[in-house]
């Protein structure tokens, strides 16, 4: 008995959605994700002396130098193996992986709605779709970082041919290897205890109560989110074919069009182009990867897009691979976050940069995947529009300007969709209140103002902060978060439990203000929009469920 209209087994497509799947129509690569090694046997032998061969290391500073060690321990053995292999074939084998990974993962994230229908227990489909998305993460992240660290390090020439299991050995060591740096980065964050268990035969572990309390709960939740989106999504797949465009003008704000000029050295519309010629020409090929000369490269962007020296300059510069004589060195005008492959949003990356020059010659080979370099332009001029980057990603004033001026004014347009959050609760509310209208002294410094006041006749006022935060990707961003919400002297937080103190203090001010003729209790709130790791400490000044997505209102406000 089938229990719903939305249980399939069988999906069709009148086009192929994606540049992925109509190249998959003549090669489908098999993407294999990061399988058990033997990378971590023997691992801290390999980095302590004899003398210090215990069954625990102790304290902060010995277990930072100790995983510190291990990384570049890791590293180095990646490094021997990668000098001894063929550079092309290396790398065409890390993006074929990287594509057949993705062409799966497409399939899980496609097939949502009709599992949920399909199986029974939606909670246990959540699950099995969750770990088999946290396999994919791996595998396509750990490709990515291998080709980056080929592209610098194998020979130009010559070299073996890898073989399957070399390959995914390699894979699996340098999933190990960004592993540990998350661990190092938990350990200098305070996030786990200074202590690291070391077994006989070398494996060692650290503390698992950060990623079991708040590691885990939290990207179970934001991944839980995701899933229902996909699932609502669902008939948007048998839309009109997506692959149709617009002009960018028609789309993106004069403004952000100037600004992407003035960063890239390239126009926006041209990017576009470049990014239809190589989807092009991979269909033409009928080739998941393609491998072409520089100079021919060079050729597509003056002859066939006819595009000025000074916008070919701009793409070499900004989208190609940024070809190093060691990767783990920091070029000039860079910063060390910009490559390390444990970090997020980073501008030396194969998601920044997808072109793969595998030398410096005009007769070098490049090497693109062209999906994923419609990806990585889609995830570069997405992110650079709904100011998903810190101004810091960037070079030019424009660009910073414009990063700026997006991030107020989602700021405030999230302010007013969180008091109209509380109208539909059947509160009357206000957003963005500077505290000047509750006559604050000059004694008291500038409070700013209030994100969103909500109250009602019950004599509950809800002073909430609101904060339209990113997804933190990694360890490291959410360390950094936790730390900006400590309420901490002049943090993300400490502010707002200013502002709600002085209030607490000044009712009389507070029910003027909201029209109450009686005194008002004042509840602080923390509201976001999305699922974010606070709600999962337990060392905030406020309590944690007192932190809540903007989609959980109605479930925590009191009417």
């Amino acid at each position: 008995v089938i229990a719903s209209d939305d249980a399939r087994f069988l999906h069709l497509f009148s086009s192929p959605p994606t540049v992925r799947d109509e190249l998959a129509q003549f090669e489908r690569p098999d993407g294999r994700t990061v399988q058990p090694g033997t990378a971590e046997l023997g691992l801290a032998w390999q980095v302590l002396e004899p003398k210090e061969r215990g069954a625990q290391i102790a304290g902060r500073d010995a277990c930072n130098g100790f995983l510190k060690d291990t990384v570049d321990c890791m590293w180095s053995g990646v490094r021997a193996s990668l000098k001894r292999l063929d550079k092309k074939t290396l790398l065409e084998q890390c993006l074929r992986n990287h594509e057949g990974v993705q062409l799966d993962r497409d399939v899980w994230r496609r097939t949502s709605r009709a599992l949920v229908a399909v199986y029974k227990g939606r909670d246990n489909v959540i699950g099995a779709a969750r770990k088999h998305e946290a396999d994919f993460s791996r595998a396509s992240l750990s490709s990515r970082v291998l080709a980056e660290m080929g592209v610098c390090t194998c020979p130009p020439t010559g070299g073996s041919k890898p073989g399957l299991a070399e390959f995914d050995e390699l894979l699996s060591k340098v999933a190990r290897l960004i592993a540990l740096a998350y661990d190092s980065d938990a350990m200098r964050a305070n996030l786990t205890e200074p202590t690291i268990q070391i077994r006989p035969n070398g494996e060692f572990f650290t503390s698992g109560a950060f990623y079991e309390t708040i590691l885990l709960p939290y990207r179970s939740g934001h991944f839980s989110e995701r899933f229902e989106e996909n699932v609502s999504k669902y008939p948007e797949l048998y839309a009109t074919s997506r692959r149709v465009g617009r002009p960018v003008d028609e789309v993106f704000d004069r403004q952000f069009i100037l600004a992407f000029e003035a960063e890239y050295d390239l126009p926006l519309q041209q990017l576009v182009r470049i990014a239809e010629t190589l989807e092009e020409r991979a269909v033409v090929l009928q080739t998941m990867v393609v491998c072409m000369r520089s100079d021919e490269l060079r050729n597509i962007l003056t002859e066939g897009l006819s595009l000025s020296a000074v916008h070919v300059e701009g793409f070499f510069k900004n989208f190609c691979f940024l070809l190093r004589r060691r990767w783990d060195s920091t070029p000039l005008g860079f910063a060390d976050r910009n490559w390390y492959p444990w970090r997020f949003r980073r501008r030396l990356s194969l998601m920044a940069r997808p072109i793969l020059r595998l030398g410096f010659g005009d007769n070098d080979n490049v090497l693109y995947a062209p999906a994923m370099v419609h990806d990585a332009f889609a995830n570069l001029v997405i992110g650079n529009h709904t100011g998903a980057f810190d101004t810091e990603y960037f070079s030019s004033k424009e660009m910073k300007v414009w990063i700026g001026a997006i991030n107020n004014r989602q700021g405030h347009e999230f302010n007013e969709r969180v008091a109209e959050e509380f109208r539909k609760l059947h509160f009357r509310a206000r957003a963005s209140v500077h505290m000047s209208e509750f006559n604050v002294p000059q004694a008291a410094g500038d409070l700013g103002e209030v994100d969103v006041l909500g109250w009602n006749d019950s004599g509950l006022i809800y002073v909430v902060e609101c904060k339209n935060l990113r997804f933190a990707m990694t360890v490291g961003e959410i360390a950094d978060q936790l730390r900006r919400f400590r309420g901490e002297a002049n943090d993300d937080l400490a502010r707002h439990l200013k502002r709600c103190r002085w209030l607490s203090e000044n009712v009389e001010q507070l029910a003027r203000v909201v029209g109450h003729d009686r005194s008002p209790r004042v509840k602080p709130f923390l509201v976001t929009n999305t699922t974010i790791p606070m709600q999962f400490s337990s060392h905030l000044p406020i309590p944690a469920e007192d932190v809540v997505p903007i989609r959980g209102l109605p479930d925590r406000v009191r009417r």
